[in-house]
């Protein structure tokens, strides 16, 4: 698991530049850089340990999604996922890394 470690040099490096007075801050409130690139490292994590997963991205059947907009089909309450893997809405090409999309299909993928 190196995402906690990644996470902690990108954060004593990261720098947000204040546009309007210039000042410099590890950490913006109104920004999501953050939980992205921490969702970043820990989809890493995950795809590290998990050769069925990787080799269902490379098939294409598999893509991951981050700030994806989710609605509970049981209570109708809408939710932002930080992170979510799952089935693209429409079939990927075959090959490369795992691709990230901006929502997920409403659907399994088979567990071979």
């Amino acid at each position: 698991m190196n995402a906690p470690r990644k996470f902690a040099t990108w954060m004593s490096t990261y720098e947000h530049r204040n546009r309007r007075f210039g000042h410099i801050y590890r950490y913006h409130s109104r920004s999501d850089i953050h939980s992205i690139t921490l969702c970043t490292y820990i989809l890493e994590d995950i795809l590290a340990a998990c050769p069925l997963l990787r080799t269902q991205a490379a098939q294409g059947i598999v893509a991951y999604g981050i700030n994806i907009p989710y609605t509970s089909p049981t209570t109708g309450k809408s939710k932002t996922l930080d992170l979510a893997i799952g089935p693209p809405p429409t079939p990927l090409p075959r090959g490369g890394s795992i691709a990230r999309v901006t929502q997920l299909a409403d659907r399994r993928v088979p567990s071979h």
